[in-house]
């Protein structure tokens, strides 16, 4: 699965891994916790979650389900 974390500042990182999961705050709906497994390339070390704009699936990658 390719997935595309877009930051506030416009950066774009393209992460490629097994398993991706986001849980959302109740109240604001806004992203409270990321978990990425099995990653392949751009793993990521660190970033804070309100830091990101939005987080969306690479539909037009060939390794789309």
């Amino acid at each position: 699965m390719k997935i595309i974390v877009r930051f506030k500042t416009g950066f774009e990182l393209p992460v490629t891994c097994d398993k991706f999961n986001i849980t959302k705050n109740p109240y604001t709906d806004e992203i409270g916790r990321y978990d990425i497994e099995g990653t392949k390339d751009n793993l990521p070390l660190f970033f804070r979650s309100e830091d990101i704009e939005c987080i969306y699936g690479d539909v037009t990658s060939d390794e789309a389900d």
